[in-house]
């Protein structure tokens, strides 16, 4: 619960609000009108295809006690809501129940709702002092935060982003639930342009910043990996000296986050000459089992659920993390040893004849081809890849599809199955006609391979969020 004054929002987000609301109390925040509870600030956020300053009246009938805004939510203006969305009947702007209007509901009004947003929110952050770990990369970085906050619970309450709450508007809603019961932080920070990440970073003043990866992601809005590798190193820009920045040192930008990283720099990866990699790797029928170097000694014989590779690389930063607030080698191995990846990410799901690896959240090249990768460490009848197209790979996206095709034919998957347009491409690089399927979206695919699986067989499936195939997976978990 927080706790502020309407004279006291005034000042923090430099607005104007009219004197005699300055004592109403605030003791929450919301942007969500179904979220409104007695008590609550409403922020009128404004965005490319909605307009919170239409929902004020439901903020207020709701309970709120105070808006934000940077309209006159007392004129009439119209809806800027798709056609049928929910609560696109809402055509006039709000009054106060009762009738009042203008002068009778407290509303602060401010040049920019969002970026009032992020400094109420930078400004309830400060009063805790909980160690912060910012997370950012371009593959993985989910998957990195949940593992990190794992980890770092064993070195008490740790709150995280949930879901993909890693945005300008996520993040604040993350630290607004911050309470003096938290000793540590865990940050996710997403990035689709620069400046974006230092902005995040404000708000969360992270001690300690990880950057899992720089690859293709979001490249044709950034326009180069020159770019993208900027970006991604605003996260160690915003270190203070006695801070620590935890990066993939197996990447070609190793000498550019080194330059940008002012404090205690560690890095990890495959190669023998990151701070910390892995000295030996096996498997079994249930996992890996590995010893990392670190800086601080061995870890040896550290077992991990599932085979999945790229949850070895994930455990990397976090164990660093781990260390950094001195949480023991036996407490870190016996955390990783029941470690369960998050929904839709690489999880592999037994279906009595035929396993599902349902890594369906998202992709990437990177990623895709790390999926892969793994897929090859399986013994089944058949290897079946189904692959969904990837998104903003800019004018090069045709290219990177063909080369997952080759990397597929190369880690010796048996099939493929490829959904939509530009997924027509990693056929081509695949080269095997008569182990290719296309179709042109994931509901036909789904059909298909209900029909298609045998016994033994292992299936992927992955593919670019708006590519819906955990349709497939559905479909045959149901089958």
């Amino acid at each position: 619960m927080i706790d502020y004054t309407v004279g006291h929002l005034a000042e923090i987000l430099k607005g104007k609000c009219e004197e005699k609301f300055n004592n109403v109390e605030i003791t929450s925040v919301s942007t969500d009108t179904r979220k409104i509870v007695p008590g609550a600030l409403f922020f009128a956020i404004e965005g490319e295809t909605f307009d919170g300053h239409n929902f004020a009246q439901k903020a207020i009938e709701g309970g709120a006690s105070c808006v934000v805004a940077h309209k006159n939510v007392f004129s009439n203006h119209k809806s800027q809501l798709p056609h049928g969305d929910e609560h696109s009947s809402s055509l006039v702007a709000p009054q106060k129940p009762n009738g009042a209007g203008e002068g009778t509901f407290p509303v602060i009004y401010v040049e920019n709702t969002l970026n009032a947003y992020g400094a109420l929110a930078k400004d309830y952050k400060s009063k805790f002092n909980v160690k912060t770990i910012a997370v950012t990369g371009s593959v993985g970085k989910t998957s990195t935060k949940e593992f990190v906050a794992y980890l770092t619970s064993c070195a008490g309450k740790t709150l995280k982003n949930e879901a993909n709450f890693n945005n300008e508007i996520g993040l604040p809603a993350t630290m607004f639930n911050l309470d003096e019961t938290y000793k540590n932080c865990v940050c996710e920070m997403g990035m689709r342009g620069k400046g974006q990440i230092n902005y995040l970073c404000d708000i969360a003043k992270p001690q300690i910043g990880i950057i899992s990866n720089i690859s293709v992601c979001h490249i044709e809005l950034l326009g180069s990996m020159d770019n993208i590798a900027d970006a991604k190193c605003e996260i160690l820009d915003n270190l203070p000296s006695e801070g620590y920045g935890i990066v993939m040192g197996d990447s070609e930008y190793l000498p550019l986050m080194k330059d940008r990283c002012k404090c205690n720099f560690i890095t990890y990866g495959e190669k023998e000459t990151n701070d910390i990699y892995i000295e030996t790797l096996n498997t079994n029928h249930k996992g890996f089992i590995y010893t990392l170097q670190t800086p601080w000694g061995r870890i040896e014989d550290i077992f991990i659920p599932g085979i999945v590779y790229h949850n070895v690389i994930n455990s990397m930063p976090a164990v660093a993390v781990a260390k950094i607030l001195d949480i023991s080698n036996e407490e870190i191995k016996e955390k990783i040893s029941v470690f369960k990846n998050i929904e839709k990410r690489f999880n592999i799901i037994d279906c009595g004849d035929y396993t599902v690896i349902d890594d369906s959240y998202n992709a990437n090249p990177l990623a895709v081809t790390g999926a892969l990768k793994t897929l090859k460490l399986f013994t089944s009848n058949r290897k079946i890849a189904c692959l969904g197209e990837m998104y903003e790979l800019g004018e090069q996206e045709r290219e990177y599809h063909r080369e997952i095709g080759r990397v597929a034919r190369e880690c010796g998957t048996d099939e493929v199955v490829a959904i939509g347009p530009l997924a027509k491409y990693i056929l081509e690089g695949f080269g095997n006609e008569e182990k290719s399927h296309y179709f042109e979206n994931s509901d036909i695919a789904r059909d298909f391979m209900k029909g298609y699986v045998q016994k033994g067989d292992v299936v992927l499936v992955k593919g670019s969020h708006g590519v819906h195939t955990e349709k497939i997976v559905e479909g045959l978990i149901n089958e």
